[in-house]
Formats: C-alpha cells, sequence, structure tokens
C-alpha cells in the first residue's frame, strides 16, 4: 500500500476516465507564481476536456499559491514530496502512475531532474514521455561543482534514453537542455509559451486610481520589474539602472513585483542607491495585467539567462514598452515597435538613457488583438501539444 505521508491527492474531484481520453500527467516542483507555472493553470484552462484529462503532480508538502486555480481547471492535484532523494523518488513516482493513473502521457516541467521522472515513466509503461525546457541554463550549469556536473550528465543521459518527445520554450531553451547539436534529433521541437489574451481584454483602468492605491504620484514614470528575486533576474544590476534613471528623470518611480531569496538584499541596495523613497517593492502580484495596463510605462528585464520570459509576452499584450538584455531571445518579439534589446555588456548609464527615451513612446492600442492567432496565444500553444500528446497510435482511439 501506498504511504499516505508520502503520496497525497489534494483533490479526488476530477474528471472521470472516458473512453477516448488521453490522459496527461505534468510534473513540477511547486505551483508558486511564476511564468512556467501560470502558462501552465492558462494550459489547463483551456484544453480540450472532451479528450484530454490532466493531472499535476508537485514536490512540495505545503500549499502553493496556485494549487487552488489548478483545481478550479477540473485537473486533479497530487503531492509526491521528498524530491530531493532520487533513490526512493522513482519508485514513490511509479506508485503514483499505478495508483492514479494509468497515464498515456508524463509531461515533466523540471528541467534536468526530468530525466529521472521520465526513467520513471519509462519504467512504469508511460508510452509518451515529454521533457520540457523552460530556461536556458548553460550559463549557471558550466560553473557547477563536480558533483553537479556529474548529475548534469547522468540527467542528461537519461533524457536522451528515456524522453520520447523534447520540447522546449525557445531555441536556447532547447539547446540549454539537449544539447547545441539538437535540431538534429526529431524528437526536438520548439514550442512557444503563450499566454490567456482574454485576461488583458478588460483593462479599462484609471491609471490615476490604480498608482494611488500603491502611494505613486499620478504623473510619475514608472519604471518596473516583474519576476523572482534570483539570479537569473539581475537585480543588481537593475537597482544600478535605476539609480541612473532617477538622475536623468526628475518623475521617476520604480516598481518591483516578485519575490524570492535575494529580495531582502535587493531592497538594501536600493535604499543604498538612495531610491528606496521612491520604490515600491509590490510582492507576489496575480494582477499582472493589471500592473502593466494600469502602472507600468517601461518594464525592464535585464537577465542573465531566461527561457522565454512570459512577462515580456504579457507586456506586448498590454501595450507596453519593454526594454530587455541580449541573453533573452529575440524570438519574443512580435510587436517590435514596443521593444528594445540592449547587451549587458552596455553600462547602466546606457540602460538608464533607453528606458528614459521608451517612456515618452506613444502607447500601442489593443497590443492583445495584435498578438491574437499568434504563436503566443495560449490557444494556438495548447492546439500545439495536443498534437504532441496524441503522437501515440492508440491514444484517443475509440
Amino acid at each position: 500500500m501506498t504511504n499516505a505521508a508520502e503520496i497525497r491527492p489534494l483533490a479526488t474531484a476530477g474528471p472521470g476516465t472516458r473512453k477516448g481520453t488521453t490522459r496527461v500527467l505534468h510534473v513540477v516542483g511547486a505551483m508558486n507564481r511564476g511564468g512556467t507555472e501560470t502558462w501552465l493553470v492558462d494550459l489547463l484552462s483551456c484544453a480540450d476536456h472532451a479528450r484530454f484529462q490532466h493531472d499535476v503532480l508537485t514536490h512540495t508538502n505545503g500549499i502553493a499559491s496556485l494549487d487552488e486555480a489548478v483545481k478550479a481547471t477540473g485537473a486533479r492535484l497530487l503531492q509526491a514530496p521528498e524530491a530531493s532523494r532520487p533513490w526512493r523518488y522513482s519508485a514513490k513516482l511509479r506508485r503514483v502512475i499505478e495508483e492514479h493513473g494509468p497515464y498515456d502521457v508524463v509531461h515533466a516541467h523540471l528541467h534536468h531532474f526530468s530525466g529521472l521522472v521520465l526513467r520513471s515513466a519509462a519504467h512504469a509503461g508511460v508510452p509518451v514521455r515529454i521533457a520540457h525546457s523552460h530556461s536556458d541554463t548553460r550559463r549557471v550549469d558550466g560553473r557547477a561543482s563536480p558533483a553537479r556536473q556529474l548529475y548534469l550528465r547522468l540527467a542528461q543521459h537519461w533524457i536522451r534514453r528515456y524522453a520520447t518527445r523534447c520540447l522546449a520554450v525557445s531555441r536556447p531553451a532547447a539547446a540549454g537542455l539537449f544539447g547545441e547539436a539538437w535540431e538534429s534529433d526529431p524528437r526536438v521541437s520548439v514550442v512557444y509559451c503563450g499566454v490567456a489574451l482574454e485576461r488583458f481584454g478588460r483593462l479599462n483602468l484609471s491609471r490615476a486610481a490604480f498608482r494611488h492605491n500603491f502611494g505613486i504620484p499620478a504623473d510619475a514614470r514608472v519604471f518596473a520589474h516583474v519576476g523572482r528575486f534570483a539570479e537569473p533576474k539581475n537585480h543588481v544590476f537593475l537597482i544600478e539602472i535605476f539609480k541612473r534613471i532617477a538622475r536623468l528623470e526628475p518623475r521617476a518611480w520604480f516598481a518591483l513585483a516578485g519575490d524570492g531569496p535575494l529580495r531582502p538584499q535587493i531592497e538594501a541596495r536600493a535604499d543604498r542607491a538612495g531610491i528606496a523613497h521612491r520604490t515600491s517593492f509590490l510582492g507576489v502580484r496575480n494582477d499582472v495585467p493589471q500592473l502593466l495596463a494600469g502602472l507600468i510605462d517601461v518594464l525592464l528585464l535585464p537577465s542573465l539567462w531566461e527561457g522565454l520570459p512570459i512577462t515580456l509576452i504579457e507586456s506586448q499584450a498590454a501595450g507596453v514598452p519593454a526594454l530587455y538584455s541580449d541573453a533573452i531571445t529575440s524570438e519574443a518579439e512580435e510587436l517590435p515597435q514596443l521593444l528594445r534589446r540592449v547587451s549587458l555588456r552596455e553600462s547602466a548609464a546606457s540602460w538608464a538613457v533607453e528606458a528614459v527615451s521608451m517612456a515618452k513612446l506613444p502607447p500601442v492600442i489593443a497590443g492583445r488583438d495584435r498578438l491574437a492567432g499568434s504563436r503566443f496565444d495560449i490557444r494556438a500553444c495548447v492546439a500545439r501539444l495536443e498534437e504532441v500528446y496524441s503522437s501515440a497510435p492508440h491514444l484517443g482511439a475509440e
């Protein structure tokens, strides 16, 4: 019998298994708010529930911010903690598949750890096994310790051996997990992450009133960042840019949405830079479309590495100018009149000049409509994935 303390269904009410239904198990770390997790909720919301039944397995003991959103889509949410003990994890995942399956598809969103997930899924007899790369981690992987280098090589070996399909959110993300020669592997495809554009269709906000809620002057020029306070987002450089913007633009205000381990350090840097009195730390938000439309004049993303930042797609849907680093793939560009890409080799002063210039751009009305039907529309993404989920000949057969 399965130990209930080890594997716990958080929601037993889900769509019943129907003849002809393809059953998909997504495996993630935790459903805390982030780009990948928000995208997954949008994916589940738009899925064809007559043909596909989705479950989500997380590796956390606690409650995450998007758990209820997952369950609201009709998906079941399961927990299998202690993924840090791989020698126990494989057997545990197989028990999940046996007790809550059978599954036709296991879709792993865990970068290198997906190798162990797919190995376990193969041993459990799951026919379609997907490794999905959501980031380009080559920069950090290259400086990993010898022990971690060994783990990375083993994980990549398992992905090569056990994945029936390999997906990536961008070309750099594909190279980051599947190797520089990924294009020669017919299993590998780029599937861009879409956003739910309807969330950007009813944003008739009073900017003055919305800004008042945050204590920000109505006539301020708001330069902002949305993302986790972690190394890839490059907040240290961002504060340097903010400091120089403040010298150029008397009405400048700065806003940072998100949370993470580096937040206390970045708050201290803002204080030392002399801009704390006009910097708002907004915490984790569930209203990014409203923030973009009602608060932000220019979005800044000086990332050190990324896969495909969902926030950059959302900013285009909201018609908000964005200044971002050359570490972010140009594949994210759909409305180029809103976008400027700057090298990380450029100084903070150069970034500041560009940002202040972009704050004067005229707004793009109906950016959402311009993205409808594009590669960044969540419905296009769902259609691509459902083709992949149906790739085994027997799946979906009556």
